[in-house]
């Protein structure tokens, strides 16, 4: 559970308005200290566990994030049979489980996510199918749900930092589900609502080419001397280069 006690030592501190040094007064230790509890570079001993649990008038399970841990173990669960369905080709299943999940946990980004991808993947399923009254009525709703996802976990990125497996077995951080929402939105706008100046105004909103991972990989990754970790990203340069020469009219200056 130490992997939650970060988290949950920055959180009861902010609760009751305390810097990290007056933490360390506290409990007789340097501010280095607190600064490494709550990057989870290092942990509190275990006997002062109860102390800190005392402080903040917490149980010892609230502490390491017990509570947590149940509910993203769960949140797992649910997105394992969302992908067990996926690999079957089954959206309708994929759907139904995803809002199953959201009557557990209301409002979690992660399923919220997910949902808002099945249906998506819905729409696209009847544009292939050509029923134009299900194309509207499954984009909608995505994008409906992609903007909550975007407005509600804006600015908040412990929202997605408080489920550390989460983020590292699906790559759930704030980069990835804030702005594959805005990304998801624009292409709905395009591809299903043929509204073109709603998804320029959304595709606005996303990064740059140069704040994106790859244009800084191919510029970090350059020196010769690491032969062993450099990438060639010319095929990928010359495609993005090609999508912008396309795009740049759109594109507001």
């Amino acid at each position: 559970m130490a992997i939650y006690l970060n988290e949950k030592l920055k959180q009861f501190r902010k609760a009751r308005d305390l810097t990290q040094e007056q933490v360390a007064d506290i409990f007789n230790v340097s501010p280095q200290t607190v600064s490494r509890w709550e990057t989870g570079t290092n942990c509190p001993d275990i006997e002062m566990l109860p102390a800190l649990a005392d402080f903040f008038e917490v149980t010892t399970d609230d502490l390491l994030g017990v509570d947590i841990a149940k509910k993203e173990e769960r949140i797992i669960e649910i997105l394992n049979e969302q992908s067990d369905a996926m690999a079957n080709d089954s959206v309708d299943s994929q759907i139904k489980i995803l809002r199953q999940g959201l009557q557990e946990f209301p409002n979690h980004y992660a399923l919220l996510y997910r949902l808002a991808g099945a249906l998506w993947g819905k729409a696209w399923e009847l544009k292939e199918a050509g029923n134009k009254d299900g194309i509207k009525r499954y984009a909608e709703e995505a994008i409906k749900i992609f903007e909550q996802v975007i407005s509600v976990y804006a600015y908040d990125g412990n929202r997605y930092s408080s489920m550390p497996i989460l983020e590292q077995k699906y790559g759930y951080n704030y980069a990835t589900v804030h702005y594959g929402a805005i990304h998801g939105t624009a292409c709905a706008y395009k591809y299903f609502l043929n509204d073109t100046e709603k998804a320029v105004e959304w595709a606005n909103k996303l990064p740059t080419l140069n704040n994106t991972r790859e244009f800084v990989l191919s510029t970090i990754l350059e020196d010769e001397k690491k032969p062993a970790v450099k990438y060639d990203f010319t095929k990928e340069y010359e495609q993005l280069k090609s999508v912008v020469a396309e795009l740049e009219k759109y594109v507001k200056k």
